[in-house]
């Protein structure tokens, strides 16, 4: 084996190893790299004008006037961090060698078309990357859950399907107390924007408008798309006789297929305690609606399940003021 290859293993396997031990951290502008070493270097993983991926360390920057190609352990570490490799293949398959690792990158760029591109976006969102937080209040007060992810979550997705992607600031306006950010994405020349909002007066409010806003140009490539759909389906609304009610959509297959998508402890508390406070059968409703049981049920459909239990009991609560 010859000082080359033999170089270059010891480089894969470095970054492999930084990688799995999450050492690794993603902010807005880029990654920094924490070395495993006794001194606990961070070392700053970015593009520069020219969209080249660099990094600030010794290494990168004595080889790199060279080799302008080299990738050092931190870029790699990076590599690994955004798409896992398959160690079933033979660390040469992932050859550090810098022209044979760029010419796959682009040729991986050049070989999808867009439309294909738009495809891998669309696909269905990992479950273990899906959160719940509040999203909005009915009239009688109660909290209504709907999933999201997070935008260092998406930015990640964007890094492994098309590493090409470029996004910017385009506008910022405060209005009243909120501060209105537009932001846009451009993927293979094509360019979408969207919208975030957030409290003008605080740091924290100001960078959620700026995630929000990159996550909505990034539904408009498809990514997470279904989420945003649920999340509007969701949205309540009066019946015929002027009662308010949650419109539930309940997904397709609601039955879990993996742990990670099994309904949390928590929800099944709430899916209980809402079903008893109504005298409502929750193993009954549950198999009449979704043909399982609640202990079944994924994430997803458990919280529309509880949507559902909660919009029964407003729907009552609601009858009863009115007569």
């Amino acid at each position: 084996m010859s000082a080359a290859i033999e170089e270059s293993r010891l480089i894969i396997n470095r970054a492999k190893a930084i990688a799995a031990m999450g050492l690794v951290e993603r902010d807005y502008e880029g990654f920094n790299v924490v070395s495993p070493g006794i001194k606990k270097e961070t070392f700053r993983i970015f593009r520069d004008e020219q969209g080249r991926v660099r990094c600030n360390c010794a290494e990168y920057e004595e080889r790199a006037g060279e080799a302008p190609r080299f990738r050092c352990e931190h870029i790699l570490a990076v590599k690994f961090h955004l798409e896992p490799p398959d160690e079933a293949v033979s660390p040469i398959a992932v050859s550090n060698d810098p022209a044979r690792a760029e010419d796959e990158d682009e040729h991986q760029l050049i070989s999808m078309p867009f439309v294909e591109t738009l495809k891998e976006l669309s696909q269905a969102v990992s479950p273990d990357l899906v959160k719940q937080r509040i999203g909005w209040r009915d009239r009688a007060g109660r909290e209504h859950e709907v999933d999201y992810v997070e935008w260092h979550a998406v930015a990640d997705l964007l890094d492994r399907i098309c590493p090409d992607w470029t996004h910017q600031v385009t506008g910022v306006k405060q209005i009243g107390d909120f501060v209105a950010v537009t932001a846009s994405i451009t993927i293979k020349g094509v360019m979408r924007q969207g919208v975030g909002t957030g409290s003008a007066y605080d740091e924290k409010g100001i960078k959620k408008a700026e995630h929000d806003a990159l996550k909505r140009a990034a539904v408009k490539f498809g990514v997470a798309r279904e989420l945003y759909r649920k999340e509007e389906d969701a949205a309540p609304h009066r019946n015929g006789n002027g009662v308010t009610t949650a419109h539930t959509q309940f997904p397709s297959e609601p039955v879990a297929k993996t742990m990670a998508d099994l309904v949390t402890p928590k929800q099944l508390v709430a899916i209980r305690a809402i079903a008893n406070a109504q005298r409502i059968n929750a193993e009954a409703e549950c198999q009449a609606l979704l043909g399982c049981r609640p202990e079944e049920l994924s994430r997803r459909a458990a919280s529309a399940f509880i949507d559902h239990l909660k919009s029964k009991t407003d729907e009552t609560a609601e009858a009863r003021h009115a007569g």
